[in-house]
């Protein structure tokens, strides 16, 4: 019942931005024919990293990647921020039970998203109630039919990173270097690059493997690690790709004691 109301007012909503959002679409679509460019994730890996020396390439970033200080270091292009209904003032969670929760880290969202606007915002017509402006573009289904050649095979709105690897082939982009896609390298440490510590090993190797399968006929993806390989991706180290030696820098020295404290609101965050 609730997915079926839900999909009725995402449909009513469409029908009023169809317009104007297709013509975004295509107009944006293989802009970058031949490029290539980095897709961040929020992965502890970048504790490590000095992101100025990533800037030299477009940036497809995601999620909550704004909090990062050096987020203006980098060259970003495109943003995705697709999950569902984010923007309202409660979230439902079901992290240890459905409960409502109050959303802080979407207000700060709101007033970081409007410092940037040239960047080009992609997110799911739910929330268009909120998030507005002539740089978001909103997705859903017929963007999957018309731009992603493999969407009857896999899902592209299931994850943040399938998005981001989806968008970047709708753009037209030849390669991509995933940075902070954590879970892509063998062993991977989990956690997020705005959480305390080092991270916990994890033993999931195969994560997403049908997906890149797929995706890897339509682009090179190559995964930037630490100092590992990766089972299901092409591989580089952070030191072979920038010369650099990664140095770890704790959450307090690269995330603004502001924004700390609206993510330390979510369950599950340890910050």
């Amino acid at each position: 019942m609730i997915k079926s109301l839900s999909k009725f007012f995402k449909s009513i909503l469409f029908y009023f931005k169809a317009d104007k959002n297709n013509c975004k679409l295509k107009k944006l679509n293989n802009t970058h024919v031949g490029e290539e460019c980095y897709i961040f994730g929020d992965g502890i890996s970048l504790k490590y990293f000095d992101l100025s020396l990533f800037n030299d390439k477009p940036s497809i970033v995601s999620n909550n990647f704004i909090f990062h200080k050096d987020f203006e270091k980098l060259d970003v292009k495109y943003y995705s921020i697709y999950e569902p209904y984010w923007f309202l003032p409660f979230f439902v969670s079901g992290f240890k039970g459905i409960k409502f929760l109050r959303n802080l880290i979407q207000k700060k969202h709101l007033i970081k998203f409007k410092a940037f606007p040239e960047i080009t915002f992609f997110s799911d017509i739910s929330n268009s109630i909120k998030l507005k402006g002539n740089n978001i573009i909103y997705l859903g289904d017929s963007f999957s039919k018309k731009y992603i050649p493999y969407h009857k095979k896999i899902n592209i709105l299931e994850g943040s990173l399938r998005l981001e690897i989806s968008l970047a082939i709708f753009l037209g982009f030849k390669k991509a270097y995933l940075i902070g896609h954590d879970y892509t390298h063998k062993n991977p440490l989990t956690s997020h690059f705005y959480e305390r510590g080092k991270g916990i090993k994890n033993k999931s190797n195969d994560w997403n493997k049908d997906f890149f399968e797929i995706a890897k006929e339509y682009i090179d993806i190559i995964t930037v690690t630490l100092d590992c390989e990766s089972n299901t991706l092409k591989s580089t180290t952070y030191k072979k790709l920038t010369g650099d030696i990664p140095i770890f820098k704790e959450n307090t020295e690269i995330v603004d004691e502001g924004d700390l404290e609206s993510l330390s609101s979510w369950p599950g965050y340890k910050i």
